[in-house]
């Protein structure tokens, strides 16, 4: 039973159709038993992602016909965490193979040189020394004696 807020609006042209809407619908989490009811139709927090990724605005802007901007990310984010997102991707992913005759898993992939940089060092030493989010790390004294235990510096 959903008993979320009823869409009374103009459509956006984000806006998920019938057939798309038919697709992802089971896919989506369904209400959890006990506890509050959704406030807002799922349809319409796809509806607001949709617009958000379309229109490349920020979270608080999405306009006042939607649902919240805060309900929206809520349910984007534990979507993520859930796994939600990978299940979707990964389903839709099969679907396309399928229709196009192919197994829905790939049997092999291919990784191009060029497309992939790393150094001598390796990947993963580039990228804890230029990820912005290890800056707290590398002022640590002991952020080198790590690095060296793990073969990432002489």
């Amino acid at each position: 039973m959903q008993s979320a807020i009823a869409v009374c609006r103009r459509p956006y042209q984000s806006d998920l159709n019938d057939f798309e809407w038919k697709i992802l619908e089971p896919l989506l989490p369904i209400e959890k038993p006990g506890g509050r009811h959704r406030r807002y139709a799922m349809r319409e927090i796809i509806n607001a992602l949709q617009y958000l990724i379309r229109s490349g605005g920020a979270w608080r802007a999405l306009p006042h016909d939607l649902p919240h901007w805060q309900s929206v990310y809520h349910y984007f984010r534990s979507w993520k965490q859930d796994g939600t997102w990978l299940k979707i991707h990964d389903h839709l992913h099969e679907e396309v193979r399928r229709e196009m005759g192919r197994d829905p898993q790939p049997s092999a992939a291919i990784i191009d040189s060029q497309s992939v940089k790393t150094t001598e060092k390796g990947g993963w030493l580039v990228y804890l020394k230029l990820n912005p989010i290890f800056d707290s790390l590398r002022a640590d004294p002991r952020y080198e004696d790590l690095l060296r235990r793990v073969g990432f510096m002489p």
